[in-house]
This record gives C-alpha cells, sequence and structure tokens, in this order.
C-alpha cells in the first residue's frame, strides 16, 4: 500500500473514530457535566437511593444543615414526589456556567440547582431550590 493511500485510511479511522466518539465523554462541556450531574441527582432521589443523590453534592452540601444528607434527601423525596422527580430527569434543563460556578434549571419543577468544579466534577452547592 503507497504511503498517499495508507495517510488517505488513516485519515477516514481517525474521522470515524471522531464521528463515533462525540458523545463519549472526551473533551465534555461544562454544560454536559452539569447536566450529567443534575441527571444522576434526579435519577437517585426519584429511586430512594439517598447515598447516590448525597454523592453529587459538595461536603458542605452534604453536611451544611445539621441533619443528616439522607434525611434531607426523604425530604425532597417527600415533598416533590418520585413520579415528579422522574419526570424532572426525563425532561428538559438549562444549564449556565461562569468560570467554576454554575446552574441548572430544571424546567418540570420550576428547581433552580447550582454547582460548583471539584476538579473534573460538577457537584451541587445547593441541593434544592424550588420557586413558587
Amino acid at each position: 500500500m503507497s504511503s498517499t493511500r495508507a495517510r488517505t485510511a488513516l485519515g477516514a479511522v481517525v474521522a470515524a473514530g471522531a464521528i463515533l466518539c462525540a458523545g463519549c465523554g472526551v473533551g465534555t462541556t461544562p454544560d454536559s457535566g452539569i447536566a450529567k450531574t443534575t441527571d444522576t441527582y434526579l435519577r437517585a432521589l426519584a429511586s430512594g437511593d439517598e447515598a447516590k443523590a448525597c454523592e453529587q453534592l459538595t461536603g458542605e452540601a452534604r453536611d451544611g444543615t445539621g441533619s443528616s444528607c439522607a434525611a434531607r434527601m426523604r425530604a425532597i423525596e417527600a415533598q416533590v414526589g418520585s413520579s415528579n422527580l422522574q419526570r424532572a430527569a426525563d425532561g428538559s434543563i438549562s444549564v449556565e456556567t461562569a468560570g467554576q460556578k454554575g446552574t441548572a434549571t430544571v424546567a418540570v419543577l420550576h428547581a433552580t440547582l447550582t454547582f460548583k468544579k471539584d476538579g473534573l466534577t460538577w457537584l451541587i452547592t445547593d441541593g434544592f431550590a424550588l420557586s413558587s
């Protein structure tokens, strides 16, 4: 095989790999990181997995109010309801970022989550702020 054909074939393989990897997490945007954390958090709440929901929070948010994180997650589940949390996870969110901070507005619940970047991960600093 000539070097020109080899380079052309290699270029085609690289291009195909880039297309296939478009959603694989390599070089993710802040929006996708916040969206993933929001999705994980809402689905954990909807399924009653308080430990998983608490993992999505910063240490300050987990430990902040004096009551246990799991107890606060159960209170959110009771207030919002499992089916509403599931609908929220399946629905749309709006993400805004500014440097190391961000917000996700969950349309179905009219709720806002605030985020802080911790290394490569976006964590929730405020577990739930429901608007009236």
